[in-house]
């Protein structure tokens, strides 16, 4: 169990006698998502409640998860289990389990974590870059998931 962060939820739903309707599989993605979505809300500082809620909101929609139990996964990966990842094997084991499709979207939800504090950060949106580049994703992917940020919401770009 090398994924830090699915190795705490499975211990806090075991401990909290939590049961998914999710496969293994699954739960380590979300896992892998979650934290990788960390790693652009800590950029700045820390990470909030709006960030977290959005990692949450996230996972919800992309594993259609119930609400409490994507805040479990978000507030895992929110706690010390994701500092000190290494975000080169995160990714490269995300990139393994997922489509390009995946992927793609997932940027969405790195900005929209980024974005859940006012403005995107120029070292968000660098750390989103390294990423997208991480996942194997063009530099106009990249782009195009950015553009989405409305010019205002970005700080300094």
């Amino acid at each position: 169990m090398r994924n830090r962060v699915y190795y705490l939820v499975r211990e806090r739903m075991g401990r909290e006698a939590i049961q998914l309707d999710l496969a293994d599989a699954e739960l380590r993605r979300l896992s892998l998502a979650g934290a990788l979505a960390v790693q652009v809300a800590h950029v700045d500082d820390g990470i909030n409640e709006m960030e977290k809620d959005t990692i949450a909101r996230a996972i919800r929609a992309y594993w259609s998860l119930a609400p409490e139990h994507a805040m479990i996964v978000a507030e895992v990966a929110a706690s010390e289990a994701s500092r000190g990842l290494d975000n080169y094997r995160v990714a490269r084991e995300l990139f393994e389990v997922t489509t390009e499709e995946e992927r793609v979207r997932f940027l969405d939800a790195l900005f929209a974590v980024a974005r859940a504090h006012g403005k995107v950060s120029f070292r968000e949106i660098e750390s989103i870059r390294n990423i997208a580049s991480l996942l194997k994703l063009s530099h106009e992917q990249f782009i195009d998931a950015k553009l989405k940020i409305p010019r205002e919401e970005r700080d300094g770009l």
